[in-house]
């Protein structure tokens, strides 16, 4: 996780961003890295919560010469370029890291509704602009966007805008058409906007924001049927991970061959430990990638399965021991 402030430099009248602060989760503390490069000026309300599978951070509000990009791994600020990127001040645009490493930008302060989207190529550092068609929502300001489970399109939600009671839009990343998704279950009966939405398993996950009167709530929207989404309060992990455990024949030694056991009271407890360590790169991230959190979750199934088998062999040698 990184979390950035700034100063104002006595020989501009431009805010830069000067001091950045990273937490370490498993140490539970704060410190200040060095960056280096030359800091961009502040930017009110400038995108900044893409980073890229490489721990680049993109920040961009409209307006300037280039895109600011802070390297959180290297510790290094850099720029891309702004060719083709509209001068117009997208402040507090909604913003998704697209699965060709591409940054979708879905707001314009300019503009009534959400008919232009702008893309910035982080790969080849270039932008392009697109038109979009169907049901185009309304200019909403301060709402949220994920990327769909399959990558096709992109889903937003809320926003300040006092022309549509419509509080979910789904544009498609083939043919950018916009459409209000079917969907059932009860829906939240207030919009919110200044939010945050994640893709966790199957659900989108909205929290915090305002506009809204229930305080500390978590709204769950289950995405993983395109035809009709789901608004819940039940999270059922995804079903999707399998595990498979091979298992190898080992001899059961006779009972004079076996070592002594452990006291009667201590058997049918097994306990087996171990431990994970994780690097952190000082970058900003609610949750962990997804590869990261399959990989934990096999860990812990591996581990479990594997400490029921040695209590089922304890139990099976304590029987031909004591009987």
């Amino acid at each position: 996780m990184i979390r950035c402030s700034y100063v104002e430099e006595s020989t501009m009248s431009i805010l830069k961003w000067k001091t950045f602060y990273t937490f370490d989760p498993k140490s539970n503390s704060w410190s200040i890295p060095k960056i280096n490069g030359d800091a961009p000026p502040v930017l009110a309300s400038a995108s900044t919560t893409v980073i890229d599978q490489k721990g680049k951070m993109y920040l961009w509000a409209g307006i300037g010469s280039n895109v600011p990009i802070l390297d959180t791994i290297n510790l290094v600020w850099t720029k891309g370029s702004s060719v083709g990127a509209p001068n117009v001040g997208l402040l507090a645009s909604a913003t998704t890291l697209l699965p060709d490493n591409k940054i979708i930008y879905l707001e314009d302060t300019n503009n009534d509704n959400i008919s232009q989207i702008y893309i910035y190529d982080t790969v080849n550092d270039n932008w392009t602009t697109k038109a979009t068609s169907g049901t185009i929502p309304p200019k909403k300001s301060g709402m949220s966007v994920i990327l769909g489970l399959d990558g096709q399109r992109v889903i937003i939600f809320g926003g300040l805008d006092f022309t549509s009671k419509e509080q979910l839009y789904e544009l498609s990343l083939i043919n950018f058409v916009w459409r209000i998704p079917k969907t059932s279950g009860i829906a939240p009966k207030e919009s919110r906007n200044a939010h945050r939405a994640n893709v966790i398993g199957n659900y989108m996950v909205i929290s915090y924001g305002s506009g809204y009167t229930t305080e500390n709530d978590i709204l769950l929207l289950d995405i993983s049927n395109v035809n009709e989404y789901i608004w819940t309060n039940e999270f059922k992990p995804s079903s999707s991970i399998s595990i498979s455990v091979k298992t190898t024949s080992v001899p059961i030694l006779p009972p004079s061959t076996l070592p002594p056991l452990p006291p009667s009271s201590q058997l049918g407890m097994a306990t087996v430990g171990h431990g994970r360590s994780s690097v952190g790169h000082g970058r900003s991230r609610t949750l962990d990638r997804p590869t990261d959190r399959l990989t934990d979750r096999l860990t812990d199934h591996f581990f479990y399965i594997f400490a029921a088998f040695l209590l089922r062999q304890l139990k099976k040698r304590a029987k031909t021991f004591f009987f």
